[in-house]
């Protein structure tokens, strides 16, 4: 129902046409206007050269005291019911008044009649709010047979509504998105298997007994905060525990002290996540070295400078069993040098330049003989890890470019050493392998394995492939680690499902049998091992 805004703005109020009105929705200019302002949203109705031929009605929203006009809005005005007025043309100084005129009345007769009555019930065709208690009387809501006959009569509901069902003798209301039986009135009944009502959490003293329900009389429920991922002993007893972002039960759940299935290494060398260790196998390992000291007749230098053909020099040999302790290398100076000299081992497994290894010692070119019989110089290394791979030893120099003043490393005309050859790097650090050697060493060191600790597993003998298991997470050399149990491991990334795993001779796990054949496990995933370990 609308209220009433269309009114006579002012008793008794005249005036004149400044200038002429053609009689259609303008800005109709005259000699005077009220001295207040309409209300707003509220309309009213001017009538010009009443009681003449020429009369004309209009709807006006306002006036402008400056300007001297008022706003016409709307000339369809009825002058009785069903025939409206039409545009005239109107002289400037025609009277204009304010009108008490037949719209005017049918608008208070349109208002009045589609207001509420007191005396008689009213249909509402509208959404109505009461912000007022009532005390006397009663309100009554909308009463359907059923849900079919309420949802055909709101095919639309909304949030808040409210209507009683018949059919189940229940008010009803719209919340969250769906119609809901409001019990408010009666006790909630304790929920079951079977009925929907009241529930009470379980302390975790109460979910340890299994105690079914307590004070209440409620069934016992857990609370989220009761459900632990890892474990914080022992403050989590008897809370339950959900798998990790793995899909796994976190491994701190496991006693350590007192589980058989984890135990307490202490590792003889450093090892990286996915490599497999052993335990001590009461050996002792003398190993032997990698030589190619062969001297041919002819003074053979390879310049160790950057000029447009070599920046670097280097070799390429096989490596035995781990543990650098030095590599030795037959060098010459040219003229006079006075910079320093390191060498660097790479590994061919990820590329030309991974460094596995650097010297502890320089050797300064000025202390180096201008001869270059059996002038061998020793770069040391701190029992380095290195693999049974492919290496490349490099020298490297921290002058700039000179032409002068340089040092050479001996080299062969042939190739006597058979399982590697001198390499070349050009200005664009391309490696080119040349089918001659330079001199080199490579030493090993002795090394007696010990019943306390564990050492990585390798599939070059019967003796090294004794695998006890893979390592979850890097562990630095003497540091302890706890191992678990488990017959699936998902620390391994790019395996392919379903296919059988193999010891590598580099500690780690392969698709291929290598030196000794030696299975590991099949993987389930890409980062799943069902590990079974030849233990």
């Amino acid at each position: 129902m609308a209220n009433l805004t269309n009114i006579p703005a002012i008793d008794w109020f005249e005036t004149t046409l400044a200038s002429s009105w053609n009689g259609t929705v303008w800005t109709v200019s005259v000699l005077d206007v009220p001295s207040w302002t309409i209300e707003s949203g509220e309309t009213s109705y001017i009538v010009v050269n009443p009681w003449k031929s020429n009369m004309q009605v209009a709807k006006i929203d306002g006036w402008d005291s400056w300007t001297k006009t008022f706003n016409v809005t709307d000339i369809s005005v009825e002058k009785w019911n069903g025939v409206d007025y039409t545009a005239q043309s109107h002289a400037a100084n025609s009277v204009v008044r304010f009108s008490n005129n037949y719209a005017f009345w049918k608008d208070i007769r349109t208002a009045v009649n589609s207001k509420a009555w007191t005396d008689t019930s009213n249909t509402w065709t509208w959404t109505q709010t009461f912000d007022k208690v009532i005390t006397t009387g009663y309100t009554k809501d909308a009463i359907y047979a059923d849900d079919t006959a309420r949802d055909t009569a709101i095919p639309s509901p909304s949030n808040w509504m409210r209507v009683y069902n018949t059919a189940v003798w229940l008010f009803q209301k719209y919340q969250a998105g769906a119609w809901i039986d409001d019990t408010s009135w009666a006790s909630t009944p304790n929920g079951s298997e079977t009925v929907a009502g009241k529930r009470e959490w379980a302390t975790t003293a109460q979910m340890g007994t299994a105690t079914e329900t307590w004070e209440t009389g409620a069934k016992l429920v857990v609370m989220n905060k009761n459900l632990v991922k890892t474990s914080s002993w022992p403050w989590d007893e008897n809370k339950i525990v959900v798998l990790n972002a793995s899909g796994k039960i976190d491994s701190g759940f496991l006693s350590v002290s007192s589980d058989a299935l984890v135990k307490t290494f202490t590792a003889w060398e450093s090892m990286s996540s996915g490599q497999m260790f052993r335990q001590w196998r009461s050996i002792t390992w003398t190993w032997d070295t990698i030589s190619q000291l062969t001297n041919d007749t002819n003074d053979n230098r390879w310049h160790i400078w950057y000029d447009t053909t070599n920046q670097k020099a280097g070799q390429w040999y096989t490596s035995n069993w781990w543990l650098l302790t030095q590599i030795q290398t037959q060098i010459r100076k040219v003229w006079s040098p006075i910079w320093n000299l390191t060498c660097v081992v790479r590994s061919s497994a990820s590329g030309w330049w991974a460094i596995v290894a650097t010297s502890s010692n320089t050797i300064a070119e000025s202390t180096l003989l201008a001869t270059w019989l059996w002038n061998l110089q020793n770069f040391t290394f701190n029992n380095v890890d290195i693999a049974p791979w492919t290496y490349f030893i490099e020298l490297q120099v921290d002058r700039a470019n000179s032409t002068s003043n340089y040092s050479n490393w001996v080299f062969t005309t042939t190739n006597p050493y058979a399982w590697g050859t001198l390499y070349t790097i050009n200005s664009w650090w391309t490696r080119t392998s040349i089918a001659i050697d330079h001199t080199f060493t490579v030493t090993t060191t002795a090394v007696t394995e010990v019943d306390t600790k564990v050492y990585k597993a390798n599939s070059q003998t019967t003796t090294f492939n004794k695998v006890i298991w893979s390592v979850q997470s890097t562990v630095s050399a003497n540091a302890t680690f706890n191992w678990v149990l488990w017959w699936v491991v998902a620390w391994y990334t790019g395996q392919t499902a379903w296919e059988i795993y193999y010891l590598k001779d580099d500690w780690t796990i392969w698709t291929t049998a290598w030196t000794v054949s030696t299975k590991v496990g099949r993987a389930l995933s890409a980062t799943e091992l069902n590990f079974i370990p030849p233990l």
